[in-house]
């Protein structure tokens, strides 16, 4: 009897090695991450494909102003035609060239103050301060999602930006997007 008991156990594994693996929850969880990843893989790899090969790409005239600023800096040369603009909020990444003089202009800066009464008063600068309003000219990508410069990084009205170039450095206001070029 002790032999036909170890037979029958004996039978009963050889079932369970010969028959078909079941996957568990964790297997189908693994199989789902890596299918998620190769599809996200598989979209970047299109979306940079698009840029390397400059399809959809637009020029655009990103408008921005800048409070506050001395005046010699505007008079000093510091936004000539042509000046690589990079943003420094990204790793200096480059957004574009600055526009011709003709997209640019000032006045004299503008301050708000608030009386006790809570009536704000608008008074101009007397000193060499001056409000700046200007222009970059910048190659992306545009799509439904908004322009994205340099194929990558977003950019939107309403949005501070930290720019500089090789002799500026400023905090501006992104005014306009403007596409004045469509699909190279």
């Amino acid at each position: 009897m002790k032999t036909e008991g170890r037979k029958l156990k004996s039978e009963v594994g050889q079932k369970k090695k010969s028959g078909k693996r079941r996957l568990n929850l964790l297997d189908w969880i693994i199989i789902a991450a890596l299918l998620l990843s190769a599809v996200g893989v598989w979209f970047r790899y299109g979306f940079s494909e698009n840029w390397k090969n400059k399809k959809n790409l637009v020029t655009a005239q990103i408008s921005f102003s800048v409070s506050d600023i001395k005046e010699t800096t505007y008079t000093g040369g510091y936004f000539r035609e042509g000046t690589q603009v990079f943003n420094a909020d990204n790793d200096n990444t480059l957004i574009g060239v600055f526009a011709g003089e003709d997209k640019f202009s000032y006045i004299p800066a503008k301050y708000y103050v608030t009386t006790k009464t809570g009536e704000t008063i608008i008074k101009q600068s007397v000193t060499d301060r001056i409000d700046v309003t200007g222009a970059i000219i910048s190659e992306g990508i545009k799509n439904e999602n908004g322009f994205f410069y340099g194929g990558s990084t977003y950019i939107a009205p309403g949005q501070t930006v930290i720019i500089c170039s090789q002799d500026l450095k400023l905090m501006v206001l992104i005014t306009d997007i403007q596409i004045l070029e469509s699909e190279k």
